[in-house]
């Protein structure tokens, strides 16, 4: 299925380019520039974060687990949103899925969806979660192990938002579809998908929110406690072990 998609992007992306080639060669290098800037940006103030942790001995292993843990919760919630634009359109277009819709495969479709909304969602992990890898690995000195596992939990990051968004666009669905029996007029369509969905995802973003807001960063690593050398990192894993972003 993936070569097939892939195989797809190919063709579309030389039909872009089939016309007006020059221009749109250049804006997309200006794109593409602007990405690589960008990611430069985040590994250097990352660099410079994670050398100032490492030598912190009291918290260098508890500052760099929470800022580790933060940073991922955020590129979840980033994953997450552009899963959740990119799949309230995939799942009503075509996409090309003509044919995979007339056979008796027609069950593919929530699965091609869930791989376009996974690549749609790969620039936090070149933009963001690459350089920051790099950058821990820089200042703590990360062999090629450590590297190669890290990468592969972000890619299973990646995979995990995409699929939860997936997962709360069919789940909004099927309760829509359940609230439409004993009505005239069903409620599922795209636009009560699309804001049910947006309105789901905002709700859990409020209640993401509410567990950070009342945090006290000198009780979570204990600053005050001055007969111990090294902070615990118990508060700090309970702080975040609810999130999906965890698990990788």
């Amino acid at each position: 299925m993936l070569s097939i998609l892939f195989r797809y992007y190919r063709v579309r992306v030389g039909a872009y380019f089939a016309t007006s080639r020059g221009a749109k060669i250049i804006t997309s290098g200006i794109f593409l520039a602007a990405m690589v800037f960008l990611a430069f940006e985040v590994y250097l103030m990352f660099r410079f974060g994670f050398r100032f942790i490492a030598h912190d001995a009291f918290l260098r292993d508890a500052l760099l687990l929470y800022v580790t843990e933060l940073f991922l919760l955020v590129s979840f919630v980033l994953i997450g949103a552009s899963a959740l634009a990119s799949g309230a359109l995939s799942l009503w277009r075509a996409e090309g899925d003509d044919l995979v819709m007339a056979s008796p495969r027609y069950g593919l479709k929530p699965y091609l969806a869930l791989c376009r909304m996974t690549l749609s969602s790969l620039w936090p992990l070149f933009v963001i979660l690459i350089p920051a890898l790099l950058a821990i690995a820089d200042a703590y000195n990360m062999d090629a192990f450590g590297i190669a596992l890290s990468l592969a939990s972000v890619l299973t990051l990646v995979c995990f938002g995409a699929l939860t968004a997936l997962l709360l666009i069919l789940l909004v669905g099927g309760a829509l579809r359940l609230m439409s029996f004993g009505h005239h007029t069903s409620f599922v369509t795209q636009k009560a998908i699309t804001i049910a969905s947006i309105a789901a995802f905002l709700f859990i973003l409020v209640g993401v929110w509410e567990r950070f807001r009342d945090v006290d960063l000198v009780t979570l690593f204990q600053s005050r406690m001055l007969a111990i050398e090294v902070a615990d990192l118990g508060p700090i894993i309970s702080q975040f072990e609810v999130f999906p972003s965890h698990f990788p």
